[in-house]
């Protein structure tokens, strides 16, 4: 094996690492979303419009859409 392809197949090992990291990330973030959405509807809402966000996490949530 040469050089070129020595370093090709280290590219792709922090390539492979990098996105694993990404979606580990994006998973634990979906993840308290998901959890700060359950707690809104948990909680009745104070606010006089139903639709309107009444904290952070719901105008986060609309954010991924």
């Amino acid at each position: 094996m040469n050089e070129a392809q020595q370093q090709l197949m280290e590219y792709q090992q922090q390539q492979r690492l990098l996105r694993q990291q990404q979606m580990e990330e994006r998973k634990r973030r979906l993840q308290e979303k998901s959890e700060a959405l359950l707690n809104d509807i948990d909680e009745p809402s104070h606010s006089a419009d139903p639709n309107s966000p009444t904290d952070e996490s719901s105008s986060n949530l609309a954010a991924l859409y």
